[in-house]
């Protein structure tokens, strides 16, 4: 069942936050910080999309967050995805909902721009493939260091 993220989930995407971060090529040079995934999830929820994907026994295997702002050179609104991962046995159909669901929320909001990435190195193009499929564009690159 697609439903606003609460409170009482963090514990629950924490640990499929855990999972991305394994799963997870350029992020998984990181530290995992349990702190900071609670920190992210209550600000989301306090002030921006916060989108869970539960099973419907409370076992989360979906997460979608995102927030709205205005760009440095426009006082016009954008949404940007913050997170946005299902568990590896639950892709496909419970991605398109989220996406759907977070274009819709972004439409509601009377943004003029959405602004998705894809840096977590788990199945980039498949994902790119999705996003596309759903009227996305490609508009740049992402790159990274590590130092």
């Amino acid at each position: 069942m697609l439903r606003p993220m609460t409170m009482e989930d963090i514990p629950n995407v924490a640990q499929l936050m855990a999972l991305m971060y394994e799963e997870s090529v350029n992020y998984h040079k990181l530290s995992f910080s349990w702190d900071r995934v609670e920190e992210v999830c209550r600000q989301t929820i306090e002030g921006g999309f916060a989108l869970v994907y539960d099973q419907g026994d409370g076992v989360i295997v979906g997460v979608f967050g995102g927030v709205v702002y205005e760009p440095t050179f426009s006082r016009d609104i954008m949404a940007s995805d913050l997170v946005f991962y299902v568990h590896p046995n639950h892709r496909g159909y419970v991605s398109i909902r989220m996406i759907k669901a977070f274009i819709a929320w972004s439409v509601g909001k009377g943004c003029k721009l959405i602004s998705v990435g894809v840096t977590a190195g788990i199945d980039n193009d498949r994902v790119v493939e999705l996003y596309e499929s759903m009227g996305f564009v490609r508009a740049g690159n992402s790159l990274m260091m590590e130092v």
